[in-house]
């Protein structure tokens, strides 16, 4: 159980953050990670943190935990988009895999394993993923989204 505190402390640095104050939520965030190890969304925050400071390295260890502590398919297909920044294509290709694995609905899991199949030269892999993250769009009735997966199949 979360003590009170630590949740007062969490509320602050999620404060910061959407006022782009990172560098002031990430002393919060680790102070949290100190007092609440086992808190996957510190890890995760603190990631989103990280990836935007540009340490793309302390990130993906970040998620890593959050992923021990509490696998989901958001935090798999956001560690597979930090491994896409630092061109670590099978980092993208496994992460991607496991998001839409966990969630078959995941839209930019497909969209992403697309991405990252077609960097692979697996043109075949690629038009699938993205077919099938065409139709999860417009499930969605997210027809732009759709029509980007459609259009990334020309070139391949």
């Amino acid at each position: 159980m979360v003590s009170e505190a630590s949740t007062q402390i969490f509320q602050r640095a999620l404060s910061l953050i959407r006022v782009e104050r990172v560098f002031d939520a990430l002393p919060l965030l680790s102070q949290l990670i100190e007092a609440e190890p086992g808190w996957a969304e510190v890890y995760v925050q603190r990631a989103r943190v990280r990836k935007r400071l540009g340490d793309g390295e302390r990130a993906i260890a970040d998620y890593a935990q959050a992923i021990r502590l509490d696998p989901k398919a958001e935090t798999y297909l956001a560690r597979a988009l930090v491994w896409l920044e630092l061109k670590q294509v099978k980092g993208v290709i496994a992460d991607s895999r496991q998001a839409v694995a966990l969630q078959p609905q995941l839209a930019g899991g497909h969209r992403v394993l697309g991405k990252a199949l077609g960097l692979l030269g697996d043109g075949k892999g690629a038009i699938a993923a993205y077919k099938q993250a065409a139709r999860c769009y417009l499930d969605e009735l997210e027809k732009a989204n759709a029509q980007k997966c459609i259009d990334a199949i020309e070139p391949l």
